[in-house]
């Protein structure tokens, strides 16, 4: 979570030429979900997404992340007991839609 805190980059569909943002604060609750602060740049592109995601067209978000270690659990079964995130990107169709924008954990 390191790299999270030193400011990792805010993306659009996992696009590291697509920069709108980065992260301000990140942290992983007791309930084990990842809840991230992001600040938008000041580019026509930022705010661009910005607008999209305060009107509610962009609501999605997804982790982009390097596996570090996996284990094989079985045949052709793989999986990653070790991973450091890398960025988060706001994403059209998620991995998981119940991951999103304004979600806090009060909700």
């Amino acid at each position: 979570m390191d790299y999270m805190r030193s400011g990792a980059p805010l993306l659009v569909g996992h696009n590291c030429d697509d920069q709108v943002g980065v992260v301000e604060s990140v942290e992983i609750g007791d309930d084990r979900v990842g809840r991230a602060v992001v600040r938008f740049g000041r580019s026509k592109r930022a705010n661009e997404i910005f607008n999209d995601v305060t009107d509610g067209i962009r609501k999605f978000i997804s982790v982009g992340y390097d596996v570090l270690k996996v284990v094989k659990e079985g045949d052709d079964i793989y999986r990653a007991v070790s991973w450091m995130p890398v960025e988060i990107s706001i994403v059209p169709v998620p991995a998981d839609v119940t991951v999103g924008i304004g979600r806090s954990s009060c909700q």
